[in-house]
């Protein structure tokens, strides 16, 4: 009977995951800008670009900066539920809700926009919440409509994410 060292092979595969888990190895390969830093984020969450590197043009990021102790926060994406019930319903409504996180677990805020239809503004106004409702007037009106979230930390780090619901 063959002896298999598995209590090694273990070893490795919990080593290996810790190195993956500490250093963020998957999820940030980019590296990070110096000071604060923006992060555009699409659909599928995947950094396009840096803040320094958004006027230039220029998809990489600088290695010779030194990097920043605190990171962007990371969005996982914008769930959409239908509030109206049927589609000649006036105004269609949609609960909109952020999933997002700071990785130093700061405090994170929200800016939400669209380029079609309206945002229904709570009173008091709170830019804590991570759902806002998007509303507009006509059905089939918005079908290409963009939503767009700015969220920050308490460092001033900034990640946007824009997704098309239709």
């Amino acid at each position: 009977m063959k002896h298999h060292n598995f209590p090694m092979v273990y070893k490795i595969i919990f080593l290996l995951a810790i190195f993956v888990f500490t250093t963020g190895f998957i999820g940030n390969c980019g590296g990070q800008n110096e000071g604060k830093q923006a992060m555009e984020v699409g659909q599928d969450n995947t950094a396009l670009n840096s803040a320094d590197d958004l006027d230039t043009g220029n998809n990489n990021i600088n290695e010779d900066k030194e990097q920043s102790a605190n990171q962007a926060p990371m969005v996982q994406g914008i769930n959409i539920s239908q509030l109206h019930a049927n589609y000649d319903d006036t105004p269609h409504r949609y609960q909109l809700a952020v999933i997002a996180r700071d990785p130093e677990g700061n405090v994170i805020s929200y800016d939400w926009s669209v380029d079609c239809g309206y945002l229904i503004q709570e009173k008091p106004i709170n830019p804590y919440t991570n759902r806002k409702e998007w509303r507009y007037d006509t059905p089939g009106e918005c079908v290409e409509a963009t939503i767009t979230v700015k969220v920050y930390d308490t460092a001033g780090n900034m990640t946007l994410y824009s997704l098309t619901p239709f």
